[in-house]
């Protein structure tokens, strides 16, 4: 009779934002095959979280892809075994004659857009401000036209050089 022996596989997936799964299982093994059966049971294990979070899935999917897998693949070749070329069936793609699609001419279903009449637009400028005369001791803005005291405009004029209101200082 063979020595059983004690197998754990534990695992730890960082998930992001400060998470992480761990996850851990053990079981008595005889033999690799049992090892193998453990880390079967781990990856179904696996699949059962992170079914509500993308990102949660997508890292044990990684998890999986990366490490996982690799003892599948080394099952698969096992299993696979070696086949010589002479006994592998040959496929040859059937060849299908091409059909011919008729191509229909589509009338012309254009419609002309006469071009459009010439509209004379008015020359003033409307985004500019209006000029507003200041009556003696007062100050406006230099951009918008709002009155502004003379503390703004000696700060105004300090940093920009001109006389502005707070709003357009900015």
């Amino acid at each position: 009779m063979a020595d059983k022996k004690t197998v754990t596989i534990g695992v730890t997936i960082n998930l992001g934002n400060y998470e992480s799964l761990r996850v851990e299982v053990s079981d008595t093994a005889e033999n690799e095959a049992a090892v193998r059966d453990l880390a079967d049971f781990l990856g179904r294990t696996l699949d059962e979280f992170g079914t509500g979070d993308p990102s949660a899935r997508a890292a044990v999917e990684r998890y999986k892809e990366r490490v996982l897998d690799k003892y599948a693949q080394e099952e698969e070749e096992e299993e696979a075994g070696y086949y010589p070329m002479n006994e592998m069936p040959l496929t040859h793609p059937v060849e299908e004659e091409e059909e011919e699609i008729p191509m229909q001419v589509l009338e012309d279903t254009r419609i002309e857009v006469p071009p459009a009449e010439d509209v004379e637009v008015p020359d003033t400028n409307i985004n500019q401000a209006p000029v507003v005369s200041p009556t003696e001791g007062e100050f406006v803005c230099e951009k918008c036209g709002v009155s502004i005291s003379k503390v703004q405009r000696d700060v105004s004029n300090l940093f920009m050089g001109k006389t502005l209101c707070k709003k357009c200082m900015k």
